[in-house]
């Protein structure tokens, strides 16, 4: 299990648009959640099937002293 994504470097494309995390009347669109390192949709947003969701993020590197 990897480290937890930081929710504000996450991108969430649906069929290769940007889908904003809220809407422009601050309803909230896709969540992080963090316990299973997951992204989800609000019901109203929820991409319709045969949809292609994308999501990137920055991946952090943690160093470790094996000495």
């Amino acid at each position: 299990r990897g480290e937890p994504a930081d929710p504000n470097a996450i991108e969430v494309r649906v069929n290769g648009r940007l889908r904003e995390r809220y809407t422009p009347n601050g309803a909230l669109v896709w969540y992080y959640n963090p316990d299973n390192n997951t992204v989800a949709f609000t019901p109203l947003y929820i991409p319709g099937p045969s949809q292609v969701i994308e999501v990137t993020y920055e991946v952090a590197c943690k160093e470790y002293d094996l000495h």
